[in-house]
């Protein structure tokens, strides 16, 4: 069946970045049809992309193909171009005391804030009102 689709494949990988085992099964799946490959290996990609990120499937398909379709890579770039850290930490964590740590730490590393009990309101003051609202609402959790 390999030999069947050897030269097909290699259209295939000229076109997007396929390993051989997986072009031959992509091809075996399409009956050698190249463009449907290439359209499933694509339309998978966003799938993931779409699936661990939430963002639209333009958007994904736009990172993906600036990325090579490296799925780490993309969704690494998706989430430092249209996630704040808050946003992040809430997506990846559900225990509302380690969100609020890790909130709270991000905060501190952010604006250099020394952590202590007894801060003052100075230091507190500088931090941005929009990100104490987020601390405060944090998506419907609320955590205060």
């Amino acid at each position: 069946m390999n030999e069947m689709y050897k030269d097909k494949l290699e259209i295939l990988q000229q076109r997007i970045p396929i390993g051989d085992r997986q072009g031959f099964t992509l091809l075996e799946k399409t009956e050698g049809d190249t463009d449907k490959a290439e359209k499933y290996f694509t339309e998978e990609r966003i799938s993931i992309i779409v699936n661990k990120t939430g963002i639209p499937s333009e958007i994904a398909l736009h990172h993906l193909q600036e990325n090579n379709f490296d799925i780490k890579q993309t969704i690494k770039i998706i989430e430092n171009k249209y996630f704040t850290a808050t946003e992040l930490i809430l997506k990846k964590d559900n225990d509302k005391e380690e969100v609020l740590d890790k909130i709270f730490s991000a905060i501190v590393k952010k604006y250099d804030w020394k952590r202590s009990f007894l801060n003052d309101h100075d230091e507190i003051k500088d931090i941005p009102h929009e990100l104490i609202i987020q601390l405060c609402n944090c998506n419907g959790m609320a955590l205060f």
